[in-house]
């Protein structure tokens, strides 16, 4: 599999390749972000959208700000971000324009926080595939679980 980060301006290029070879993975060199325990939930019948969850860790020296992400299964995914009113005390939901990541941090898409609404969904077959797009241009394709609808 091949995982290829396109960077534009100053930051150098990371190419990271994994190959399975006799049945063992060779792992390549660390990449400037790392994305562990990646998931949507699955479908709740006669619903066109779900959410996405996702750890990620800034491993480079300086900033990475998430912008967006995209997949082809999906009409389109956002962002967001839940947060309780204090007047209400109710949860509300809002979309977020960014996601900034600074180097060394570890940031969390999880339930009750921040997560993908991704919208138009027919079906999701195993791994699902989403871009995460980046605002210096980069991007990232990471391998998503399907999950139950309790995780």
């Amino acid at each position: 599999m091949l995982c290829l980060r396109l960077l534009v301006f100053y930051r150098p290029l990371t190419l990271c390749l994994t190959a399975i070879l006799s049945g063992g993975l060779v792992a390549c060199a660390e990449q400037d972000l790392q994305v562990r325990d990646a998931g949507v939930r699955t479908l709740v019948p006669g619903t066109d959208k779900t959410v996405g969850y996702m750890v990620l860790e800034n491993r480079s020296q300086v900033p990475m700000i998430l912008v967006g992400a995209s997949g082809r299964e999906f009409r389109a995914i956002e962002m967001h971000t839940t947060k309780r009113v204090e007047e209400t005390g109710m949860m509300q939901m809002r979309r977020l324009k960014e996601v900034a990541i600074k180097p060394g941090e570890t940031v969390r898409f999880e339930t009750g926080g921040m997560h993908l609404m991704l919208f138009g969904v027919q079906e999701l077959n195993e791994p699902v595939v989403i871009e995460l797009q980046f605002q210096d241009g980069t991007h990232q394709y990471v391998n998503f679980d399907v999950l139950g609808l309790v995780h």
